[in-house]
């Protein structure tokens, strides 16, 4: 077997009537391809993750696993 790029994707949200949604996904990228976002519609490339003007969350922290790295 070849080594491959596995990702988790997860989220956790509080609805305004209460409801709380939470989903995760497991996902391997095959093939990684670059993307133009101006061309999908955004004004440029530029992708800014930092959690600037986000509140502070705090949650319980999870120990690491075999299964999970």
């Amino acid at each position: 077997m070849c080594k491959v790029m596995q990702i988790e994707v997860s989220y956790d949200i509080a609805a305004q009537n209460g409801t709380t949604i939470r989903h995760q996904s497991y996902l391997t990228a095959h093939v990684l391809r670059s993307l133009n976002l101006s061309q999908h519609g955004f004004a440029d490339n530029e992708v800014d993750l930092s959690l600037k003007n986000l509140p502070l969350v705090e949650q319980p922290s999870v120990k690491p696993t075999v299964e999970r790295a």
